[in-house]
């Protein structure tokens, strides 16, 4: 009897180049596993700020993503890229992160957080140096107490910076480099003027990946005055300072996805820029249930794991007729609007204005409004 010769497992490389040569192909099975495993950590957040989606709809609940559900995903741990500890609620306030972030740490995947930042102590934060975090991103609407409070309705920048201080006193006295600091600016009309202090604050406090600019979208009427999809002259002036700014301190200034006048790329089939969510990425939410793309007008679950192993959804029916659809002239719904940073298309107004959209699974809070009289 010939005994079946067991495939050799992948190299986190060899995967990375054989879900690309897959993509490319348009294959809908694939051998491949996920380059990009991302998860929503907790259904909970510590503020509201106004720029989030999820501050306007009833999403916030008791779900939480813990060491049972990481199991359910080991078989795709040895061959991941990136490791993603976060969607779109506080990772930090999740109640088994730090559980979490240690089971995962001997795997050599790219580690990457994205927060408020406000839940750093000094446990989490030696957590980070420690386990080899690669990339930690910390958002901001403003950089002056009154703009922060107006962006997050807290109080609290100096507690931000308090935070940001002790973990890069933590890294020099360990003498490591990582995590890499990154501050995402979310800009808008009034808050505009301020992004040549972000740069500013990036370079202060040694933030080695500097500073992405990202742009407000608008999801209800107070909002809509605001986004620079309306102002591009006026908020262009203060981005090329800050990218001159940046060049004169050495601190990268990037965005999230494109710039509105650097942006030339091809949509597909009128739609968005060329996707390779569905061939690349395994997102869970904190009750376990699987998605195709993060982005919440993707209302469409690809499976529970909970009820299926990982390998069963990855090349399942959704799974399959989404990576099928996503680029070609048919796309699923939520793809014809894509809202997804990456692969959305600058040049369309409606990117921006999303009063009408459905918040993705979620219902709309009515009449939940920051911006109003400000």
């Amino acid at each position: 009897m010939t005994v079946p010769v067991k495939a050799r497992a992948l190299s986190p490389m060899e995967n990375l180049a054989l879900n690309q040569r897959e993509w490319r192909e348009g294959k809908t099975t694939l051998e491949s596993n996920p380059v990009r495993v991302s998860m929503n950590m907790t259904g909970n957040c510590n503020i509201r700020c106004v720029y989030c989606h999820l501050t306007y709809a009833d999403y916030y609940s008791g779900e939480e993503f813990g060491l049972d559900l990481l199991d359910r995903v080991k078989g795709f741990l040895p061959t991941l890229s990136y490791l993603v500890y976060f969607s779109s609620t506080e990772p930090l306030a999740a109640r088994h992160f730090k559980d979490v972030f240690r089971a995962t740490m001997s795997y050599g995947a790219e580690k990457y957080v994205s927060t408020n930042g406000l839940l750093i102590d000094r446990e989490l934060a030696e957590l980070f140096v420690e386990g080899g975090l690669r990339y930690l991103t910390i958002s901001v609407g403003g950089l002056t107490r009154a703009s922060f409070e107006k962006a997050h309705q807290v109080d609290r920048l100096d507690a931000l910076v308090e935070n940001i201080e002790r973990l890069n006193r933590i890294k020099k006295a360990t003498g490591s480099e990582l995590p890499g600091l990154r501050l995402v600016f979310v800009v808008w009309r009034d808050n505009a003027d301020e992004l040549p202090e972000a740069v500013r604050f990036a370079h202060r406090h040694a933030f080695s990946e500097g500073v992405k600019i990202t742009y407000l979208k608008a999801y209800t009427d107070d909002m809509i005055g605001q986004i620079p999809f309306d102002c591009l002259d006026e908020v262009q002036v203060r981005v090329r300072e800050a990218q001159s700014l940046g060049r004169e301190l050495g601190a990268p200034v990037a965005f999230d996805g494109g710039n509105f006048d650097d942006f030339d790329e091809e949509n597909v089939g009128g739609f968005h820029r060329p996707c390779a969510e569905p061939f690349e990425r395994f997102h869970i939410e904190a009750d376990g249930k699987v998605r195709t793309c993060p982005s919440f007008v993707n209302r469409e679950f690809a499976g529970d794991l909970k009820a299926e192993t990982a390998e069963e959804i990855w090349n399942g029916p959704v799974y399959r007729k989404f990576r099928e659809r996503v680029n070609s002239d048919n796309p699923p719904d939520g793809c014809m609007r894509c809202t997804h940073n990456f692969h959305k298309d600058f040049r369309r107004r409606n990117v921006w204005d999303q009063r009408d959209l459905d918040l993705g699974i979620y219902n709309r809070l009515e009449g939940r409004s920051y911006l109003k009289g400000r």
